[in-house]
């Protein structure tokens, strides 16, 4: 099913495409020009009509009865009718990893990366309720891609856990009974599973679909697991599949790519003006630019842990050297006035620091107990950085932490909202970062040493702050622009209204992290594009696809 040239799907990691029970209809979350837009294709006459465009719209749902579309925008799950019309708010939430429309009124979901499972009324008129709660004795970061069972028997959902958090190849399906109010492990791991109208549970994992046969009335799997159909696409580092079943045994998916994902770096200056660097397309994440030489550190992988390596890259004549070789290094952070870097690594404990050259080192700071701390920048003293904690129970919280003497780690901003990615001024006295306790992710400033003074400097959205090296400019993302706020501080703060620099598409998927980086000079930007063949334009279509798992022997 082809899919219109200037309505791609847009394949971040959350939903792209829901069908309608009855299968009438197909839900897809399109690029549309700059935007991400929610797009309806009745697969009765192939029509295609754009019912939100007007904001980012992502992780499409879709109603039982087949006449409303649910969808996450501006921090909060809102549905629409099929036909177009005024958006209705749902509830609020940040950072959402799935939802589902029961039949029994409710709409199952996970509000953000580190919690557990929630239900609210489809109207939105009541307080959610929570059903499932992360165990942190079996090491549980996340409960992801919800399911609702038929009958408001339950929900099925995404274990992760701490080991792996940009890997849920592996991870272990759950269940929540509504009956018993219990929830338990299925002996089944994948990815992520959808309920089958034929009685099993549909398993992605490692781009193949495997079918196992279960019972609704006990909420176990009966049968062994078995594969049947392969090719199917996929985001490793978060666990989504873009597939989708209705009741009539019709089966819709996204293809694998054979190449996997391809992006590119490229130099955008403050007018815009784009030089992309001559380097063939690669994994490129987190590019972090040396104050001291004319090289980067970058992260070769999807930036989650999971076949990450960190390498330099020579900006003279662009030669790239792999420095880790677990497979499971990210984030990289120039130390001033050294050669080395400081990084997180899933593998162990704490974070690295990593001398680079003939007197090549590294040696580990220890972390806090059950944590994981993803360090984002380094002071100027060399030896304090700022990172983001998680796995605590505040969805994401700012630590400092002292490279020279592990006793010094501390909290420095904690709350029940997720704050994530801070950086520090250059003469160390403030500190930029993210936080979405106004209901969407906006930039925040505080005093170094904190003072519980704060300021907001974005005034609608953003994400990813970067400081000028001289102290007189924040950067920050909003969509595809890159924006600049103007800031002294002497001898009283002063923050001048965001101005945008320069609109180019960037590659801005996942959590709220700087994927670029700014000159010495503040005059260009080196940005990660995103993947320009990541954007499908076709939907598989197997027909009487229930009738062959229903034949099939377990």
């Amino acid at each position: 099913m082809n899919l219109p040239q200037d309505m791609p799907l847009a394949l971040i990691d959350w939903s792209a495409l829901a069908v309608s029970p009855d299968g009438r209809h197909l839900a897809l979350s399109a690029r549309l020009d700059d935007r991400k837009g929610v797009v309806v294709r009745s697969l009765a006459d192939a029509a295609v009509h754009v019912i939100l465009d007007q904001q980012q719209a992502y992780n499409v749902f879709m109603s039982p009865d087949g006449q409303w579309v649910g969808y996450t925008a501006n921090n909060r799950f809102r549905k629409t009718s099929i036909d177009g019309g005024v958006p209705v708010d749902i509830v609020r939430t940040a950072h959402p990893r799935g939802a589902s429309w029961g039949d029994d009124g409710y709409v199952y979901y996970s509000p953000h990366y580190s919690m557990g499972i929630l239900r609210v009324q489809d109207t939105g008129d009541a307080p959610p309720e929570t059903l499932t709660v992360l165990d942190p004795q079996r090491s549980e970061r996340t409960h992801r891609w919800p399911d609702a069972l038929p009958g408001g028997r339950g929900v099925v959902f995404t274990v992760g856990d701490a080991s792996s958090p940009g890997d849920y190849e592996n991870a272990e399906i759950a269940v929540h009974d509504l009956r018993r109010g219990t929830t338990r492990r299925l002996g089944v791991r994948g990815a992520i599973a959808r309920y089958s109208a034929t009685g099993h549970l549909i398993v992605a994992r490692g781009g193949v679909l495997h079918a196992a046969p279960f019972d609704l009335e006990t909420l176990t799997v009966t049968g062994r697991p078995q594969p049947v159909l392969d090719g199917v696409r996929g985001d490793r580092a978060s666990g989504m599949y873009y597939f989708d079943l209705d009741d009539t045994g019709t089966l819709y998916y996204v293809a694998a790519r054979e190449d996997g994902p391809r992006r590119r770096l490229t130099w955008v200056d403050r007018d815009g003006i784009v030089e992309t660097l001559d380097l063939p397309p690669g994994t490129y994440r987190y590019p972090r630019l040396d104050p001291d030489r004319n090289r980067a550190a970058l992260v070769l992988g999807e930036g989650h842990g999971n076949n990450d390596d960190i390498y330099t890259l020579d900006l003279d004549d662009l030669a790239l050297t792999r420095i880790t070789f677990d497979r499971t290094s990210i984030m990289p952070n120039w130390i001033p006035g050294t050669s080395g870097i400081v990084h997180a690594s899933v593998s162990s404990p704490g974070l690295q620091i990593r001398t680079l050259g003939r007197d090549a080192s590294v040696r580990g700071v220890p972390r806090t107990e059950g944590m994981i701390l993803i360090p984002m920048s380094v002071g100027g003293d060399g030896r304090t950085v700022l990172a983001t904690r998680l796995g605590a129970p505040t969805l994401g919280d700012i630590l400092r932490v002292d490279l020279a003497d592990s006793t010094r780690t501390g909290p420095l901003v904690e709350s029940p909202a997720a704050e994530w990615s801070p950086v520090l001024s250059p003469d160390m006295k403030w500190f930029a970062y993210v936080s979405d306790e106004t209901g969407r992710e906006e930039i925040f400033l505080q005093p170094y040493p904190v003072t519980g003074a704060k300021w907001q400097i974005s005034t609608d959205g953003g994400r990813a702050p970067r400081w000028s090296a001289d102290g007189h400019e924040i950067f920050f993302v909003r969509g595809d622009g890159m924006y600049r706020v103007a800031i002294a501080t002497e001898p009283d703060l002063r923050l001048q209204t965001p101005e945008l620099l320069f609109e180019h598409r960037m590659d801005s998927s996942g959590v709220p992290v700087a994927n670029y980086d700014v000159t010495p000079d503040g005059q260009r930007f080196l940005i990660v594009e995103p993947d320009a063949g990541a954007d499908a334009r076709s939907v598989e279509v197997i027909v009487g696809w229930g009738r062959r798992l229903a034949a099939m022997e377990f």
